[in-house]
């Protein structure tokens, strides 16, 4: 398996390739999971005893195409899986040199649009295309032409059981507490690429959301060169004092915030799936998906959660407000995405892919 990272890094494509390799490992009869990471994170343990994991020995593309070149020769593989469009090239390469299936991997906007002629041409060595939505597979499949048939898609997936309350540590969960007021919650890097996630148009209503309710307040979790901009647009729009802007967080305080907070809001446009709707949902949090991007999946449509259109304030206020006066979150329903659903889907991916093999 080809990676840009896995273990030891953040991220919804880390996390999701991290669920990919551990339930490959789990599949009856493999015998061992070869991953090559592009990043140096990519080198620390994995909790499955059959996951390699190898990072490339150095820093550059040339490095880890090296180092898979050596791998590839090496070892005798049955199958290939990219974790990411970008690595489809090298693929490509190691499918000249010995050729296997080969499944494809892809998340989000970097398959939303056309990607350059190498990529496109790499693609030809493609036995199937995993998606973690619908919504991603048909927008990729607008410029690729495949048959419908060469996807599958294989949704993110959490365990459920890892995001209980009684996981959170209680000094983290009072530090969160507002007494009588209520919390918004956004997880997410705060990059300048990244402005789809919607996180300008919750700013944009917090002023006449704090009409309605004074206590509102509007927690942002995460960083990155767009904070100090939406920190100048708060102040703009006179509510710098409801907003708080956390920084970045680590696992435990983010599972405190989840339980903390009175509504996960993140009515973007450009999601791929997003894993951070299942985690809040998890911790009985209730969420404010998009109708426009692939969060509506991460939802069941509307079964799981709000849906907002991005484009419209009005939709947006209209699901804050249903979320903020949902009763509960119907966490039963979760299980469609919990582990051992993930693993029978990829399972049956794989089965896909060699057809040979025992689903």
């Amino acid at each position: 398996m080809l990676v840009t990272d896995a273990y030891g890094a953040g991220g919804g494509i880390a996390q999701c390739n991290r669920n990919m390799i551990e339930a490959l490992a789990q599949m009856d009869g493999v015998q061992q999971v070869v991953v090559l990471s592009l990043s140096a994170a990519g080198s620390e343990r994995s909790p499955e005893k059959k996951v390699e994991l190898v990072a490339a020995r150095g820093r550059s593309r040339v490095d880890f195409c090296r180092e898979a070149i050596r791998l590839w020769r090496s070892g005798g593989f049955e199958s290939l899986i990219v974790g990411h469009v970008n690595l489809l090239p090298v693929a490509a390469l190691l499918n000249g040199l010995r050729r296997r299936p080969v499944a494809l991997m892809v998340h989000g906007i970097e398959v939303w649009e056309k990607p350059g002629w190498i990529a496109r041409l790499a693609l030809r060595s493609v036995s199937r295309v995993w998606s973690v939505s619908q919504v991603s597979a048909s927008r990729m499949n607008q410029w690729a032409h495949l048959p419908s048939d060469k996807f599958t898609v294989i949704p993110n997936a959490i365990r459920l059981a890892d995001f209980g309350a009684e996981h959170v540590q209680p000094e983290l969960l009072s530090r969160f507490r507002l007494g009588e007021g209520r919390a918004l919650l956004t997880v997410a890097r705060l990059s300048s690429t990244e402005r789809y996630k919607g996180i300008d148009k919750v700013l944009e209503l917090m002023p006449k959301l704090l009409q309605r309710d004074k206590t509102l307040r509007y927690w942002i979790a995460g960083d990155g060169e767009d904070l100090r901009r939406l920190k100048a647009k708060a102040e703009a729009l006179g509510v710098s004092a409801e907003v708080h802007f956390l920084g970045m967080v680590s696992d435990a305080e983010r599972l405190a915030l989840y339980h903390a907070a009175s509504a996960f809001v993140m009515p973007g446009s450009g999601e791929g799936f997003g894993i951070v709707y299942l985690e809040a949902l998890a911790c009985g949090t209730p969420v404010v998906a998009s109708v426009a991007d692939g969060s509506r999946e991460a939802v069941l449509d509307g079964q799981l959660g709000q849906l907002a259109d991005p484009d419209d304030a009005e939709s947006i206020e209209r699901a804050i407000w249903a979320a903020l006066n949902e009763p509960s979150v119907n966490v039963a329903k979760l299980q469609h995405f919990d582990w051992s659903a993930h693993a029978q889907r990829v399972a049956n991916a794989h089965h896909g892919l060699l057809p040979d093999q025992k689903p």
